[in-house]
């Protein structure tokens, strides 16, 4: 069950009864860590801990007054941005919690230029529950560690630092001249190895209730967003080559597939 929130405007980051700050380094262009801040709330999955998925209402760019949603773990929420100075200043209001921890809530990012890295301020104006005033105070230093892991999961991904690429699959199960077939296995919660799409494939769904595909900044693949479906067994779904990116069983369900390599594509 959704709970409302109460509708707060910018004001309240000056008059929230709890405030938050907190200031870390990101290893990449302002405008970048912008971009990525702001933009597709599904990729937030590549490096916010705890984000399983999210997204934009409808097709327009979002801007001011365009409304977002996000799942974590089995919480979900729906926001309202409130500002969108970029690159500079992105602020967004909490409407609706399948939480009810918290009556209003307002989160404003600002990034700023540190060379040629960035620095991300990220404040949290919030009015808790009262029987948890206390405790939430108390979490800053928690809050605190999990936007820095943030930050420096922001940064990995967008300079690719350190990453390996890893086989498509679990393991190739058939192969001949004109194809090669993988098994993969995920169980609930697992990301597969980040890795490129070097040939046309086909995907065939045997099992599982939702997969999601989180694409690597790099990807050249047919889809450079987010992208989350439920699973119906026996699916098919023919992809494009190019893709670099990982997989993750975001279900409650093992998830199972065969993909079908194109050799010569």
């Amino acid at each position: 069950m959704a709970h409302a929130l109460r509708p707060v405007n910018l004001d309240f980051l000056g008059e929230a009864p709890v405030r938050l700050e907190f200031t870390a380094s990101v290893t990449a262009a302002p405008d970048e860590v912008f971009r990525r801040i702001s933009g597709d709330p599904g990729l937030w999955s590549a490096w916010f801990p705890g984000v399983t998925e999210g997204g934009y209402d409808g097709d327009a760019p979002p801007r001011v007054g365009s409304r977002r949603w996000v799942r974590m773990g089995e919480t979900r929420y729906r926001e309202t941005v409130l500002a969108w100075d970029a690159p500079v200043r992105w602020t967004y209001r909490l409407d609706e919690s399948t939480d009810d921890s918290v009556a209003a809530l307002i989160e404003d990012w600002r990034v700023e230029a540190d060379g040629e890295q960035s620095l991300v301020h990220w404040t949290i104006a919030v009015d808790p529950r009262a029987d948890i005033a206390d405790s939430f105070a108390k979490a800053e230093g928690t809050i605190g560690e999990m936007f820095h892991q943030a930050m420096t999961n922001l940064g990995n991904w967008l300079t690719m630092k350190d990453r390996q690429l890893g086989p498509i699959g679990t393991e190739v199960i058939y192969e001949d001249d004109r194809v090669r077939l993988w098994r993969l296995e995920l169980e609930p919660g697992e990301r597969s190895a980040v890795h490129r799409h070097e040939l046309d494939n086909i995907l065939i769904m045997i099992s599982g209730d939702r997969i999601a595909a989180i694409p690597e900044p790099d990807t050249q693949g047919e889809y450079p967003g987010f992208i989350a479906a439920d699973i119906f067994p026996f699916m098919v779904v023919p992809v494009k080559k190019g893709g670099v990116e990982t997989a993750v069983n975001i279900g409650q369900e093992r998830y199972r597939e065969v993909i079908v390599e194109l050799k010569g594509t």
